[in-house]
């Protein structure tokens, strides 16, 4: 930095007070006062300094003769911003942006400092400047640092210039999605140059992009309607939301005979009551969104599909059928709620060729209570076997005793894969020994046996019964089970006794005999019951056997969630290696229960997960990125630190709170990393990172105190929170003196984090302490005492602060305390 002596800074000083016609006295009082100062410090700061003086007057005047010493003031300048400076109208922004073009350059290379308090000031005078600033901003609009990019792009959208379109257009694809978000909202802010490339933003596969570009062409006016409506239909939720937000801001109202925009229109506000009200035009509209599980939508859309009613069934019945489960699922509930008018089309679907259309309309009518009651005993005597099959299998999952009889008649149907369905459905709800009364109907069964020795207590049925333990049907097994029970039988070696306990299903049994267990429990996994699947699952990993690995490993493929969840579990109870690449995998996974066991299992894996999971932090998928960042808590291991403090930078901002949750549990070794990323972060970046060092606890205070004179007042402010949580008491004196600061939020912080920590405001303190919370009315009841403390208010760069200070005043003078 070039340094000035007082001499030429006094010339340049008369000459523009001679030049610019001021008045002597005033120059001659800026001048004295500046010569005090230097006579101390004999740096040009001093001057530089007064930009940020209280009187207008010297801020103008010192301006100018800066603006005359041109580019070796300008680095001391921008230097001398401050976040509560950047509103003054004649301080350090405003002389730089009067310097113009020979203050481009310097500006455009500080959007590279990592405060973000200068960085906001840098921005506000590019943008003063102009036009002409773009071609420099375009620059550094790729630079490897997103703090950088995302300054040029800021200023690029206030700036306004259409030049900046296309390569604001390419940010879009920013690997960083603040970057990208930034560049959707300075297009919005050019206006209509920009519209063609945000309407490529909203059909970008990144919903953060389509969110922000609607968000952006709301601002820009009726021009964009058009792609707006067409983002209604977009497949999130908030997407969809923010599309009609914006519409509405434009002022845009659907029009009548535009059906279908009205739809959308409606289901992107939620207001499923109009929805419902346009009846089977909203049908196609309402199962394109059903998909979606979130509980508002997803049930704001099955009650909309109730009300429609009929007219649904049908579509409705065809996704009991999809390969996606929240669409079947969603359709089984939108056919519950229209209730007695879907009985018989789910009677009728008995009888589809799809396995899952047959499961799914019995699963629905087990369900609607007693106004299926009956259409389902009719359905045991229907002509078609399969519709009869299904009532079956739907009667044995309700409980209603009346139900019993009519599937006991049914035992004698002429159909075996029937009878069958009939005695599963009796054993599922535990009539199993109520069977007996039919025996002489299936005398010649293959079953008689079992049936019989269930009933006469046979011994001599046993080795039937045995041998139907190995049966690929779970019925057949528990029926021999519970048959071979009830004779006394006494397994002959062990494989026998392993047979027979899971045929029972007593898991606690199974898991006792340990290795022995684990083929029949592998053979387990491919049942097609989910709880079978699930409990074998976890005695697979209870017992610990290599030979589960791959099985295992092929079930995080499962199609219920339940039993992808326990293999990842059981996976990270076996701690082998080869699972760690799947288990990452399975970080991704739709289902986010099924994401916290994977993570909770790469946890368990320790020293030997390390690099695996450091890689995952790089992962293009945030879903694995977090997950990473979360077992890397779990894990505890120093050798996360530094990947973990680099993450806190990554563009998801759930990513960023995993990242510093993880250092936070790894404790005190993640301190000074983490006070660097918290000094030199944003705003968001520091709140996450203050709140991990608050976790940390009393290790944490030293460094924080230090913080307390940081110069970003977001960095004094986070200090003095987390100070709070932790509740130590060495924090008081330093919160005391915090009460005092120059900006009104880094006060109230300091106030609030006092309270957490248990101090009683008493004699100074406690008026300052007022002034921060901001308690007026008990400030003017302290009455003179509180008078100097709020004339300082007076000049809080928070308008709102200032304002009720003049006001506490007046009401202290009023009453006849005050000095004046």
């Amino acid at each position: 930095m070039k340094r000035f002596s007082l001499y030429y800074i006094l010339i340049f000083a008369l000459l523009s007070a001679s030049v610019l016609g001021w008045p002597d006295n005033e120059v001659n009082i800026i001048v004295q006062d500046l010569i005090v100062k230097y006579g101390q410090t004999n740096d040009i700061q001093t001057f530089i300094g007064a930009l940020n003086h209280k009187n207008i007057e010297v801020r103008k005047k010192v301006a100018r003769v800066l603006i005359d010493i041109g580019l070796p003031v300008v680095k001391p300048i921008i230097m001398a911003i401050r976040e509560n400076n950047i509103e003054l109208e004649w301080g350090p922004v405003y002389t730089l942006s009067k310097m113009g073009k020979v203050a481009i350059k310097p500006l455009v290379a500080s959007l590279m400092l990592n405060r973000g308090d200068i960085r906001k000031g840098v921005i506000r005078a590019l943008v003063l400047i102009g036009p002409v600033a773009v071609p420099e901003i375009l620059t550094v609009i790729n630079d490897e640092s997103p703090w950088v990019r995302r300054g040029a792009i800021k200023a690029l959208g206030e700036i306004g210039d259409p030049r900046a379109v296309e390569p604001l257009v390419e940010s879009l694809k920013d690997i960083d999605i603040w970057v990208q978000k930034d560049a959707a909202a300075a297009l919005g802010e050019i206006g209509e140059p920009a519209i063609k490339p945000l309407v490529r933003a909203l059909k970008n596969e990144l919903s953060w992009v389509r969110w922000v570009a609607a968000s952006a062409l709301g601002e820009i006016g009726p021009a964009a309607v058009d792609p707006l409506v067409l983002a209604l239909e977009d497949e999130t939720s908030w997407v969809r939301k923010c599309s009609a937000e914006a519409l509405d801001k434009i002022g845009w109202i659907p029009q009548e005979h535009k059906t279908r925009e009205e739809i959308y229109y409606y289901i992107a506000q939620q207001n499923w009551l109009k929805v419902a009200g346009f009846g089977e035009p909203a049908l196609e509209p309402l199962l394109n969104i059903l998909v979606d599980t979130t509980p508002e939508i997803h049930n704001g859309t099955t009650w909309a599909l109730g009300i429609i009613g009929k007219p649904a069934i049908e579509p409705l019945l065809k996704m009991l059928g999809y390969d996606n489960s929240g669409r079947r699922w969603g359709a089984k509930e939108a056919l519950k709620k229209i209730g007695e008018p879907a009985i018989k089309p789910l009677l009728l679907a008995f009888q589809n060729d799809d396995r899952l259309i047959r499961n799914g309309a019995a699963e629905t009518l087990s369900d609607m209570g007693e106004a299926a009651e009956e259409p389902l005993i009719r359905a045991l005597k229907d002509k078609n076997s399969l519709v009869r099959m299904q009532a079956a299998v739907a009667l044995g999952r309700r409980n209603n005793a009346r139900e019993l009889e009519p599937l006991l008649d049914a035992l004698s149907d002429k159909n075996k894969e029937v009878r069958n369905a009939v005695i599963s459905a009796l054993s599922m709800r535990g009539y199993a020994e109520e069977i007996s009364p039919m025996i002489d109907v299936i005398r010649n069964e293959e079953r008689f046996q079992q049936l019989l020795a269930l009933e006469m207590r046979n011994p001599r049925e046993a080795e039937f019964l045995i041998r139907d333990l190995k049966s690929k049907d779970r019925h057949v097994r528990w029926v021999s089970a519970e048959a071979l029970n009830n004779i006394d039988w006494q397994p002959r070696n062990i494989e026998d006794k392993v047979l027979f306990m899971v045929a029972k299903r007593d898991w606690e049994g199974v898991t006792k005999i340990g290795a022995p267990a684990v083929e029949p429990l592998i053979q387990g996994l491919q049942e097609e019951d989910n709880w079978f699947r699930w409990e074998a699952a976890r005695l697979l990993g209870e017992i610990g056997d290599v030979r589960a690995l791959k099985p295992l490993i092929g079930t995080l493929d499962d199609e219920s969630s339940l039993v992808r969840g326990v293999a990842a579990d059981s996976l990270g109870k076996l701690k082998i290696a080869d699972a760690l690449p799947p288990l990452v995998r399975t970080l991704r996974d739709e289902d986010i229960w099924v994401r916290w066991v994977a993570v909770e299992a790469l946890g368990n894996f320790g020293p030997t997960a390390i690099d695996t999971l450091i890689l995952a932090l790089k992962n293009e998928m945030s879903s694995i990125r977090r997950g990473a960042a979360q077992a890397l808590e779990i894990s505890k291991d120093k050798e996360a630190i530094k990947p973990l403090v680099q993450t806190i930078s990554d563009q998801d901002l759930w990513v960023q709170r995993g990242a510093a949750e993880a250092l936070s549990i790894i404790g005190v070794n993640s301190i000074e990393p983490l006070i660097q990323v918290f000094r030199d972060g944003d705003n968001w970046v520091q709140w996450v990172t203050a709140d991990a060092l608050s976790k940390i606890g009393s290790p944490a205070v030293k460094p924080l105190l230090k913080s307390l004179n940081d110069r970003n007042l977001w960095v004094r402010r986070g200090a003095a929170e987390a100070l709070g949580k932790i509740g130590d008491y060495r924090a008081v004196a330093p919160l005391l003196k915090m009460l005092r600061d120059e900006s009104s939020l880094v006060r109230r912080s300091a106030a609030e984090a006092l309270e957490r920590i248990g101090w009683t405001p008493v004699g100074d303190d406690r008026i300052y302490y007022l002034i921060a919370r901001r308690d007026w009315d008990e400030g003017v009841e302290i009455g003179l005492p509180a008078e100097k403390p709020l004339v300082k208010t007076l000049h809080d760069e928070n308008t709102t602060v200032s304002s009720e200070a003049s006001k506490a005043l007046d009401k202290i003078r009023k009453a006849g305390q005050s000095k004046f």
